[in-house]
């Protein structure tokens, strides 16, 4: 599967803890992006499945949104098991790159496909 075409303006970082604030110049990485070799991205329409997969015992996230263009040449789109994802290559996140960051709640029996399917602040 190839690139949405045409590309997204956004893709998102998902945490399961807010960043420190104001945000660092360089945040850290995750466990799973230190292992994996890059920062793993989604955009808006794979937010609500990647949170249900990735995060389904948290109550809250929080979504960081990144202007493509700003990582773009860092940004390598690959195939994995539910789709082609953004994956940043040798690069960083942080305030230069993060335009926006939002705390997402849901209840315990609430779905977060629910949640964020059709949050505006995603588009």
């Amino acid at each position: 599967m190839p690139a949405p075409a045409p590309l997204p303006q956004y893709v998102y970082k998902i945490l399961p803890e807010g960043p420190a604030d104001p945000l660092p110049s360089s945040l850290p990485k995750s466990a799973l992006d230190a292992k994996d070799g890059f920062i793993h991205l989604s955009t808006a329409e794979q937010i609500p499945t990647t949170a249900s997969l990735f995060y389904a015992h948290a109550n809250s996230l929080y979504l960081l949104k990144i202007p493509l263009d700003r990582i773009e040449e860092a940004t390598k789109w690959e195939e994995t098991g539910s789709g082609c994802f953004p994956h940043l290559y040798g690069a960083e996140l942080g305030r230069e790159e993060i335009v926006d960051v939002k705390e997402f709640r849901r209840e315990d029996s609430e779905q977060w496909t629910n949640v964020l399917s059709n949050d505006a602040w995603l588009h």
